[in-house]
């Protein structure tokens, strides 16, 4: 058996909302033209689109999820949502926006992924069934401790995954910053 490899593709709002956040003109096209692209590789190799549910997109999540599963036929969806960073911390009113949106985004994927309509993972492979199971058991882990923080496990950033920056820059995480793992 081959070993599957990800790749997770960030959209966080619809076309024009996430270049402006993102200040890079045309990303949204470019991520679904990869998105799809992508698509086309073997079985092995699943793109997977992230929505982050932010302050910025809470209001719009219902247009955002369905713009992207509907209409640019994204069937591989996932989602997490902002964490506060340094000495910033996100109002309790926007928290709570943030936190109903998140519920209902991982509440809509889970139906969709139950109905065979979303397929973030090779769900004939083991390591696609655990990739799944991983994802609903961190959506609930979120859930319980977004808006009362409490230690739930260990971070694993750049054991288990790691992001890739516009400058290729391979980080543990998009909070720990400055400690580069490589560069692509």
């Amino acid at each position: 058996n081959e070993a599957e490899l990800t790749f997770q593709i960030s959209i966080d709002d619809l076309p024009e909302n996430h270049d402006k956040v993102r200040k890079i003109d045309n990303l949204f096209d470019k991520c679904i033209e990869s998105y799809k692209l992508l698509k086309n590789f073997p079985e092995n190799i699943n793109p997977v689109v992230s929505i982050t549910v932010t302050h910025e997109n809470c209001d719009n999540i219902k247009e955002i999820f369905n713009y992207l599963h509907k209409k640019c036929e994204i069937d591989s969806l996932k989602c997490t949502l902002v964490r506060d960073e340094g000495i910033y911390k996100t109002p309790i009113e926007k928290k709570r926006k943030i936190y109903d949106a998140y519920d209902w985004l991982t509440n809509e994927i889970n139906k969709n992924i139950s109905e065979n309509k979303i397929k973030n993972y090779n769900r004939s492979s083991i390591q696609g069934r655990l990739h799944q199971k991983k994802d609903i058991i961190s959506w609930d882990m979120v859930k319980k401790m977004y808006l009362n923080p409490k230690y739930i496990s260990p971070c694993h950033a750049g054991s288990l995954f790691g992001i890739i920056d516009a400058k290729g820059n391979i980080e543990p995480c998009e909070i720990l910053k400055g400690r580069t793992l490589g560069n692509l």
